[in-house]
């Protein structure tokens, strides 16, 4: 009977394992990591970066699951042009006095191929939140188990989120179409202990 009991308990364990192993959290190093954005202003394409964000990654278990949560300070953006990113930390763009933060909450990530994965959730910018599924490609860094790197890039439309108000809603001399392009740098938590 003890011997049943230990079975029994070797085999809860070991059905838990895969989860507890899917659930180790990643964060993102700050001084290798980039989230940068690109949009076309009177028909010139321009660039710019969030240089204050964080990211925290939990691997899908083989049930599903996992997790990925993305925090940006808006107001750190930088266009290397101090007139334009006053503009768009303005009421008129980001609002960033009373909308400092964007945020992204997956509801699940789902693996579409080696190393690629997709992360259903939802965006809030502005206090408005929308549905995406952001893609990306995560890999080892070489020679450090304990190190990913996770990267990739989409397109959204500056508008469903309310970014330009009054004349800035035309797309006349900014595109509603913004490329967002980000190049993370994570360490597994588990390997701090």
């Amino acid at each position: 009977m003890k011997h049943t009991a230990m079975a029994s308990a070797l085999l809860v364990t070991l059905a838990l394992l895969p989860a507890q192993i899917g659930a180790a959290p990643y964060m993102s190093d700050a001084e290798d990591s980039r989230l940068e954005f690109s949009f076309h202003q009177a028909g010139a394409r321009n660039s710019g970066q969030f240089r204050t964000f964080s990211v925290e990654l939990e691997l899908p278990a083989a049930d599903g699951g996992g997790r990925l949560d993305v925090v940006i300070d808006v107001a750190s953006l930088n266009t290397q042009d101090g007139d334009r990113d006053s503009m768009l930390n303005s009421a008129y763009f980001f609002d960033t006095d009373f909308h400092p933060q964007a945020r992204f909450e997956s509801k699940d990530i789902v693996a579409t191929g080696e190393g690629r994965y997709t992360a259903n959730g939802h965006l809030t910018i502005r206090e408005t939140t929308r549905e995406i599924s952001l893609p990306f490609i995560l890999e080892e860094e070489p020679g450090n188990t304990a190190r990913q790197h996770l990267h990739g890039h989409m397109t959204l439309r500056r508008l469903d989120y309310g970014v330009g108000q009054g004349e800035w809603r035309a797309t006349t001399w900014i595109r509603n179409d913004v490329t967002i392009s980000y190049s993370v740098k994570l360490t597994g938590t588990a390997a701090e202990t």
